[in-house]
């Protein structure tokens, strides 16, 4: 890879990237905003690319945001308690709704063809039809006490990764939990879910002092099928503050 561009504009740190087309792409940050940037053309000799558009409707950081392809609207999900959605073309807010589980709004996933965004939470998953004002249904994680880390949606099946280091699999259909009860490479696996391993985990002094003999699962922080959708990516590492540690397999 060669570098080519800067992109300068956020303020603290950038949660979410999508791209809206080839050479446009959004952005949402801690520092509560959305920015455009075309990455076509740079505005300086040093290719440092400044944003065409800076929205500020969020009240608190913006951690996700989804880009329906098909309908050319994307969602931003906040720690303020909102989804908004917007007009890519304009890159302005269309609406808003308001989430019934706000605690730990860290992830959301998008169904194209449905129309419909989902979004993670402390110990539910919500899911909102884009062109309603409200949250449609909401279920509760299997691992609620972890929090919903990871979302993706395809073929009405969702695949959710969780701060306790577990995956498991949601039938959109019948909002129920598919029955999993292959031990992965976690060994403490059960119905319903699968179990993140070890990884690696280092064993300094933060560790020795508070989680020495502590069993510890690495979050999936993220997750992504291959195009045969029979492989499995999943990337992770600890969700404690002060850990190093990263975890990273093919299922």
């Amino acid at each position: 890879f060669t570098h080519t561009h800067t992109h300068t504009g956020h303020s603290d740190w950038v949660f979410a990237l999508a791209w809206l087309s080839p050479h446009i792409l959004v952005s949402g940050s801690r520092d509560r905003s959305v920015m455009v940037w075309d990455t076509s053309q740079s505005q300086t000799n040093a290719g440092i690319i400044k944003p065409s558009q800076v929205r500020l409707y969020h009240r608190d950081k913006v951690r996700d945001l989804k880009v329906n392809e098909k309908t050319r609207r994307f969602g931003t999900v906040s720690a303020d308690g909102t989804v908004k959605f917007w007009d890519c073309e304009h890159g302005l807010p269309i609406s808003s709704v308001d989430l019934q589980y706000k605690q730990e709004l860290v992830c959301m996933a998008c169904d194209d063809d449905l129309n419909a965004f989902s979004v993670g939470s402390e110990s539910h998953i919500q899911m909102i039809d884009a062109r309603s004002n409200g949250v449609q249904r909401s279920v509760t994680s299997l691992d609620p006490g972890g929090s919903v880390r990871s979302l993706s949606v395809h073929d009405r099946l969702m695949t959710v990764g969780t701060g306790g280091g577990t995956l498991s699999f949601l039938d959109l259909r019948t909002d129920k939990f598919l029955e999993v009860n292959q031990r992965n490479e976690g060994e403490a696996g059960g119905s319903g879910v699968l179990m993140t391993g070890h990884g690696y985990l280092k064993r300094d002094e933060v560790f020795l002092q508070h989680f020495d003999g502590v069993d510890l699962r690495h979050t999936v922080y993220t997750h992504c099928y291959d195009p045969t959708y029979t492989k499995l990516f999943v990337g992770g590492g600890p969700l404690p503050v002060g850990l190093c540690g990263c975890y990273a397999a093919v299922w």
